[in-house]
């Protein structure tokens, strides 16, 4: 099963107060990773699978980004055993028509008694992912993003510049093979200072990003330069 199938969740918070509750009571799937709106869109349809062949799932969905929250529809449903519900995510234009936006969309989860109950266990699953408001004029280039990232000295840091209007999710960031776990995502036109690592040289920077699809890009080399 490919990633860019179906995703298991894997955040899992609460507590099981029942000796024979088990993840495959909370078999919640997700089709995708991440998701792109292209603006313009009237939604971006999320499908969700319930995997467990006993137990409904009530599903709650939002999504929120730095300039609020936005109502999914339907905001809760529930997934019988064994089948699909699908969500629809609809974002207005957010007058950003030079960069993306990012939103997060939560999709929580609560496994039912039995399919013909509205009870829940007493586990609940939640997941975020997230979801990139993409303008149309930028709908062409996303995937050569990546390539365009720059790194340079900057005293005793490092710095990682993003000179595109896209959203750079890093699935690795090394310096000399020495792997950089600060380096997750840099937003357009950003920037991130990380201490200089304690190795004999600085001298190549290597990375590969997510790209939209959810697998990770091919590896990308750049010589680190001087200079903020």
């Amino acid at each position: 099963m490919s990633l860019h199938g179906w995703l298991n969740i894997k955040s899992l918070i609460g507590l099981c107060l029942l000796s024979t509750c088990s993840l495959a009571s909370a078999a919640i799937q997700l089709q995708q990773t991440r998701l792109v709106y292209p603006e313009g869109e009237p939604s971006v349809a999320l499908v969700i699978k319930n995997s467990d062949a006993a137990h409904s799932v009530a599903i709650e969905s939002w999504l929120e980004s730095d300039q609020g929250a936005l109502i999914i529809k339907p905001s809760t449903t529930i997934i019988k055993p064994a089948a699909k519900g699908v969500i629809n995510i609809h974002i207005p234009d957010n007058g950003k028509n030079n960069e993306e936006s990012l939103y997060w969309l939560s999709i929580k989860g609560v496994p039912l008694e039995k399919s013909t109950s509205s009870k829940p266990v007493a586990i609940t699953v939640i997941n975020r992912i997230k979801v990139f408001y993409r303008p149309q004029s930028l709908l062409a280039r996303a995937a050569d993003a990546y390539k365009k990232i720059t790194v340079s000295r900057c005293g005793k840091q490092i710095a990682i510049k993003n000179p595109t209007p896209y959203y750079v999710t890093f699935y690795s960031f090394k310096i000399d093979n020495q792997e950089v776990t600060r380096a997750q995502m840099i937003a357009p036109y950003g920037e991130l200072l990380i201490p200089q690592p304690t190795t004999e040289k600085t001298d190549i920077a290597s990375w590969q990003a997510i790209a939209d699809s959810g697998f990770h890009t091919p590896s990308r080399l750049k010589k680190i330069t001087t200079g903020c």
